[in-house]
């Protein structure tokens, strides 16, 4: 059983994200705004294993609650899922997902969906506990993203000197 941080931007709002939670056995604990996880989880009363922003309507509300979330050692780490209704924007969701965000899905949400991504979240390779600068959450990103191009550049290198065609008859 794992621990799910679950916060919402509007209080009423949670009460059937939580309940899917728990059906799939886990634990939840909800808050209403970053200051009170960041409370939560610095107390040290509560180990947590993913973080669900779940985002309704409030314009900023997500940007600002991931990049303060992220500029926690003890929660930046953390796999965060943001949830959102299908008419947010696009350019919120891609700006969180730079930020660090582990995953975003779409209201309305079933079962097996929320099930799927929480299972990766937790699969996942532990992060160590870290700081992201308060620019941004995106450097961790981006320094994945250069290795990557940089590894494809790298390639590219090797096959220049290569008959490829040759390569290519050899595939076949």
């Amino acid at each position: 059983m794992a621990t799910i941080l679950l916060i919402h931007d509007q209080s009423a709002a949670g009460g059937v994200l939580s309940e899917m939670i728990e059906k799939l056995q886990h634990q939840v604990i909800e808050t209403d705004s970053a200051e009170e996880a960041i409370a939560c989880v610095s107390g040290g009363n509560a180990t947590v294993d993913v973080v669900i922003l779940d985002h309704h309507s409030q314009s900023q509300w997500l940007i600002e609650t991931l990049t303060e979330l992220q500029s926690q050692p003890r929660l930046a780490s953390l796999p965060m899922v943001v949830l959102t209704a299908d008419d947010v924007k696009s350019d919120d969701v891609i700006e969180a997902m730079r930020l660090g965000a582990f995953d975003h899905l779409t209201r309305p949400l079933g079962l097996d969906e929320l099930s799927a991504v929480v299972q990766r979240a937790l699969s996942r390779p532990k992060q160590p506990d870290a700081a992201v600068p308060a620019s941004g959450g995106g450097e961790r990103h981006d320094d994945r993203l250069g290795r990557v191009v940089d590894d494809q550049v790298d390639a590219g290198r090797l096959l220049e000197g290569a008959d490829v065609a040759a390569l290519a008859a050899d595939d076949a």
